[in-house]
């Protein structure tokens, strides 16, 4: 959309209407035995998908072009972006130009519209961080890498080479490199777009907040070890801002709807993504870069009226996927059981990782896993035992006694869980 028709929408909006959420993509047949070898291909190089989760964000748009700019491949980038806005009150639409594509089709965004999806939601009825990327991820459609990331963000140059690289260094076909990104800031590249930044983030202590849901604290700068050969390090945690992954990621493990949830949410992913056999790693050195300290804050969705009741209802299903609570007769739990669409999964045991990770979900304590992580044994010791083929690591082999014994830890309280 350009500024000029931008310009000429201006005015008071419609009453509330909530667009219904995009169809999802229909996996060919036998995708589930065969998904690890599977992804689309532009002349024969692997594709990506970008989601990005926008809420009134005017930065969503320069995300988009400086995401195609700095790739080495822009034509193989696909993105999908969930629009919550309202266009009355001067919010900038995530395919933004300024000036029609009709006048100037150089422009970026124009160059690559057939690339760029936008599912356009009135930002009148969001309902949390959850809200967008439920919807994002349904615009995915069989690309064979998936990129999350938010709507203010900027890349190193030749980011999309770079991050299949550091992704192939795992070893590692369910390897997700995530994140909270460093900074960006005057300087944090050179003017070539490649990153001044000799360290890279991680994330590795955790808190309970007030409702009871985890809540990561800021990612620490580490520098690799040589001896990792380029490999991202790997950590406890899972980051909603930058997780890059196979698309299977998208397919086999979709959001679910988390309504009004903001802490808790990459938690509520990491231990379904887990379950499910992927395994969370930092980026070896820093590919992205997000807006931090703007200096006009962006809105949220805490600014619309909220159902009464509904937060409350969604953190009982959240304790009942988890098995944090049993479920009441009558109570329909199809889509999140273990093994459902929105459940747990079952490659492995959610007690291992809490176990492991120092996680008391019953009573909501948390262990700082910075010291292993920030030295890296975290690292040697786990990914010790990834499996021959690559397809994750063997959580079944990994000495977890051991571990805890070897670090002095409390073992955790029994947490009684359902599953």
């Amino acid at each position: 959309m350009s500024y000029r028709k931008f310009c000429a929408e201006v005015f008071d909006p419609p009453p509330f209407v909530e667009s219904p959420p995009p169809p999802e993509w229909e996996p060919p047949t036998g995708y589930g035995q065969h998904y690890e070898t599977l992804g689309t291909t532009v002349d024969g190089e692997p594709t990506i998908f970008i989601s990005i989760a926008s809420y009134r964000d005017d930065l969503c748009h320069n995300t988009i072009k400086e995401a195609l700019r700095m790739a080495e491949h822009p034509r193989r980038l696909f993105f999908g972006a969930v629009e919550q806005s309202i266009p009355s009150q001067g919010d900038l639409p995530c395919n933004f130009t300024m000036v029609p594509c009709d006048v100037d089709p150089s422009q970026l965004l124009c160059v690559y519209s057939g690339q760029i999806t936008v599912h356009r939601v009135d930002a009148r009825g969001a309902q949390g961080p959850t809200y967008g990327r439920y919807r994002a991820d349904r615009l995915y459609r069989g690309e064979y890498f998936a990129l999350q990331i938010d709507a203010h963000m900027y890349f190193v140059a030749n980011w999309d080479t770079e991050m299949i690289k550091q992704w192939k260094a795992t070893g590692n076909e369910y390897a997700v490199l995530t994140t909270y990104p460093s900074a960006y800031a005057p300087g944090s590249m050179d003017g070539s777009g490649h990153s001044s930044h000799k360290s890279t983030p991680l994330i590795c202590k955790s808190e309970f907040d007030v409702d009871g849901m985890v809540r990561h604290q800021a990612a620490g700068e580490i520098f690799p070890m040589a001896s990792l050969n380029g490999s991202p390090i790997l950590q406890p945690v899972w980051a909603a801002g930058s997780s890059f992954s196979r698309g299977h990621r998208v397919a086999r493990v979709p959001y679910g709807l988390l309504r009004l949830v903001f802490n808790g949410e990459e938690t509520v992913m990491a231990l379904r993504m887990w379950t499910s056999g992927y395994d969370f790693y930092t980026f070896h050195h820093v590919l992205l870069f997000h807006t931090y300290n703007r200096k006009t804050r962006p809105k949220t969705f805490w600014e619309n009226t909220q159902q009464n009741g509904l937060k409350a209802k969604t953190m009982e299903n959240v304790e009942i996927m988890l098995g944090l609570r049993r479920p009441l007769a009558g109570y329909d739990t199809k889509d999140i059981s273990p093994g459902a669409k929105y459940g747990l999964g079952q490659k492995r045991q959610v007690s291992t990782f809490l176990r492991l990770w120092g996680y008391d979900l019953r009573h909501k304590a948390a262990r700082d896993n910075c010291p292993w992580a920030y030295s890296q044994e975290m690292h040697m010791d786990l990914t010790a035992h990834l499996r021959p083929d690559g397809m994750g690591i063997d959580y079944g082999k990994v000495p977890v006694d051991e571990i805890v014994q070897r670090h002095g830890w409390a073992d955790l309280p029994s947490q009684d869980l359902a599953w």
